[in-house]
């Protein structure tokens, strides 16, 4: 499990993960990749500092910023608020 606080939550990962495809090399089209289900293209309103925030802990984690969001509405990634 692997643990860490960024201000007033922690992020706690459990379990073993598939690593992510390498960088320039996107699967076919209408071709899931690490899931069961085909990702699609959605879009939120973010601060510049939730941005910075977000791409902190995807570096950190060595994901791309999708997966980490992806992880966090999966379950994969709990955020637990201290």
């Amino acid at each position: 499990m692997l643990s860490f606080y960024c201000k007033a939550i922690s992020i706690v990962i459990e379990g073993k993960l598939s690593a992510m495809p390498k960088k320039g090399q996107k699967n076919l089209r209408a071709k899931p990749e690490l899931y069961d289900e085909v990702k699609g293209r959605y879009n939120i309103a973010l601060t510049p500092t939730a941005v910075k925030g977000l791409d902190a802990i995807a570096k950190l984690l060595g994901v791309s910023r999708s997966e980490l969001c992806e992880r966090i509405g999966r379950g994969i990634y709990q955020i637990k608020q201290s």
